[in-house]
């Protein structure tokens, strides 16, 4: 089994809030670069809890576009993928591919998600990069900091 070099907590969600003095303040999502056993980039991912024996979170068919796009991960430097849906280290992808999960009318029970499971541990490596409010050009950015830290 391979181990997972750097674990982080579950993604933040985004949105509005207000502050004390009532201005709104934007939070912007956690950046989560990861390493993959195998090419799951067009399968669709879903959380388990810690003992990997249940899925504790999966998205709906129409969480997984934005727009008419696809919200699939997009590929960096040595292997590494940049997350656009939201994962963490408890990570497991689907036999299901974004294109045709995202033609269901609705998500498959959990029974036949947990069923449809192809890989439990599917990560070498995974990363928090900061937010994504913190880059310019966050592609061109990760891959330098790819190079820089020397990730492999």
């Amino acid at each position: 089994m391979n181990e997972i070099q750097t674990i982080m907590p579950q993604a933040q969600p985004t949105g509005s809030i207000s502050s004390v003095t009532g201005s709104p303040i934007t939070a912007s999502p956690v950046v989560i670069i990861y390493k993959m056993k195998k090419d799951y980039s067009r399968q669709v991912p879903v959380l388990l809890d810690q003992s990997r024996s249940r899925i504790i979170s999966y998205p709906a068919p129409s969480d997984l576009k934005r727009g008419n796009s696809l919200l699939l991960p997009t590929p960096l430097i040595h292997g590494y993928w940049l997350d656009n849906r939201g994962i963490n280290a408890q990570v497991a992808f689907l036999s299901y591919t974004y294109e045709e999960y995202s033609r269901m009318t609705q998500a498959p029970s959990v029974s036949e998600l947990f069923d449809a499971i192809i890989d439990k541990e599917p990560l070498l490596d995974i990363r928090e990069c900061g937010k994504r409010s913190d880059y310019q050009d966050i592609v061109t950015e990760l891959n330098q900091l790819i190079t820089k830290k020397g990730w492999k």
